[in-house]
């Protein structure tokens, strides 16, 4: 757990997370999950201290227009770790594929490289895209507790559940001499919200790959979701599916910040006028998806120009500092503060041509230039000595590690315990699953940018079911020593030579590759 965080109205302080106090604080975790002593616990450190942000400075907000920001006591959170583990074993290996907002291992440029990767895939082959953003209204704050606690239930123990029942239960927010008591919504500020949005979420992603879209074009990142459509029919229905969703979950789709993006190839005429508006939702010139804003070019122009006013207003507010620290210390800023506003504008760059890049690249020396104190006629050789300033090899290895987090998100690598390993045959093992696997790996003859066993790939892309290396693992777990009567397991289990399951192995690859 982080430290150093704002202080609850019980006074607890989070020091307790620091490595020097690790014996102590397990020992404390050890009786707070005893049901009997977490009753006992006083009210005071269920009062969570609220905290609320102007959304629209330096303007006067509406009532709607803050953002909560609310802090809890830490005992709160050493109660709520108990179903971490279980939660975030949850998201990585079972939680709809496509999401992979607070996912242990992704982050939010696992789905912009998505998203671009996708959209310039129908680009180069001549066709448009719509793009369909979605912003839900309070989405963390609306979440019913009774139908998420139903859905723990095949995750938690009842035990577990119950003990987040009752912190629930207890929980209240405090502001001034005002307090209430929330009966929907998850926790602002705690460990597992995110987490459990992501669960209750889940099966608006479950609907919408029952209604024909595959998981490469469905990109959410916790409650912001893009869909990706091939015709206005397409969007209509995607927008009628999410509705009907919102309508079940109790959750509110806010239309006017919702926002669809129609992107073209080259020379491509237009079919929606921005400004007009299909089911409540606008169609707009750009949207902001996870920090980049994308146009209907996807040139990258809009982002950076909203950049450099961030940076314009950076140097302009550190003025005074910089004329009085060392250049180390001037570089230094620049890195932490500068520098990451470009990340954004790198992701884009990866597909866009040099001419672009080479702009890109000369405005960030400039900036650097400037927070730095350097000469404008400061040579770009000098430069480089400081700071990487390579805009391609920057964009090709945030693509690649962006490329390898998704690739590890759509494996589905099988837990197996010991016991487990045991009753499968060792001589079976080595060429049946290593052979199978690798025959998997080759790309799709289609496609060619994925796997054959990237997610089912076959499955959900060309309508052909394959069972996946990790399907036949289990399946051999699952029924031996016993032989079933009928089916693929049967198959593989009367074959116990090698050389006749690779070659029956080879048979299933060469005959689904004929398919397509």
């Amino acid at each position: 757990m982080s430290i150093n965080k704002a202080l609850s109205f019980d006074l607890f302080s989070d020091i307790i997370f620091s490595k020097r106090l690790k014996e102590k604080t397990i020992n404390l975790i050890r009786s707070l999950w005893n049901p009997a002593v977490t009753n006992s616990l006083n009210e005071a450190h269920f009062e969570s201290r609220l905290i609320p942000l102007n959304k629209k400075h330096p303007d006067v907000p509406k009532a709607e227009e803050f953002r909560p920001i609310v802090v809890m006591s830490p005992l709160v959170k050493l109660l709520e770790a108990r179903l971490l583990e279980k939660l975030q074993w949850y998201t990585s290996t079972k939680l709809q594929r496509s999401q992979t907002g607070f996912v242990p291992g992704m982050d939010i440029f696992v789905n912009i490289h998505r998203a671009l990767d996708q959209i310039r895939l129908r680009i180069n082959d001549k066709k448009k895209v719509f793009c369909l953003f979605l912003d839900f209204k309070s989405a963390y704050n609306t979440v019913p507790h009774d139908e998420l606690f139903q859905k723990l239930n095949s995750i938690c123990s009842e035990e577990e559940v119950q003990l987040l029942r009752a912190i629930y239960s207890r929980m209240i927010i405090k502001l001034g001499s005002e307090k209430l008591r929330c009966n929907v919504g998850v926790a602002q500020g705690s460990m597992i919200s995110p987490a459990l949005f992501d669960l209750y979420a889940e099966d608006l992603i479950t609907e919408l790959i029952q209604n024909g879209w595959n998981i490469f074009d469905i990109l959410a990142y916790a409650d912001d979701h893009l869909i990706l459509c091939d015709s206005i029919e397409e969007l209509e229905k995607a927008i009628s599916t999410v509705k009907s969703w919102c309508q079940k979950a109790n959750i509110l789709l806010n239309p006017t910040k919702s926002g669809i993006l129609e992107v073209v190839p080259r020379r491509g005429k237009i079919s929606l006028d921005v400004g007009t508006k299909i089911s409540d939702i606008p169609v707009v010139q750009s949207y902001r998806y996870l920090g980049l804003l994308l146009d209907g070019k996807l040139t990258g122009d809009l982002h950076i120009q909203q950049m450099n006013k961030k940076i314009y207003f950076l140097n302009e507010k550190l003025a005074p500092l910089l004329t009085k620290v060392s250049l180390d210390y001037r570089i230094n800023l620049w890195k932490a503060l500068v520098r990451p506003l470009y990340n954004s504008s790198i992701a884009i760059m990866y597909h866009n041509n040099l001419t672009r890049i080479n702009k890109l690249e000369s405005n960030m020396r400039m900036s650097f230039k400037r927070f730095v104190g350097l000469s404008i006629t400061t040579s770009n050789s000098v430069l480089n000595c400081l700071i990487d300033f390579n805009i391609k090899k920057l964009a090709d290895d945030q693509h690649q590690k962006a490329n390898n987090k998704w690739q590890r998100r759509l494996a589905l690598k099988p837990i197996l315990k010991d016991k487990v390993l045991e009753k499968i045959r060792t001589p079976i093992l080595p060429k049946l699953f290593i052979k199978y696997n690798n025959i998997q790996k080759s790309k799709c003859p289609v496609c060619r940018d994925y796997s054959i066993n990237d997610a089912n790939h076959l499955k959900t892309m060309h309508n052909i079911q394959v069972p996946s290396t990790l399907e036949l693992l289990n399946n051999l777990c699952k029924n031996f020593p016993r032989v079933p009567s009928k089916g693929f397991s049967r198959s593989l289990i009367l074959l116990q030579e090698q050389k006749y399951i690779q070659r029956y192995l080879n048979l299933i690859i060469k005959h689904t590759l004929n398919k397509i």
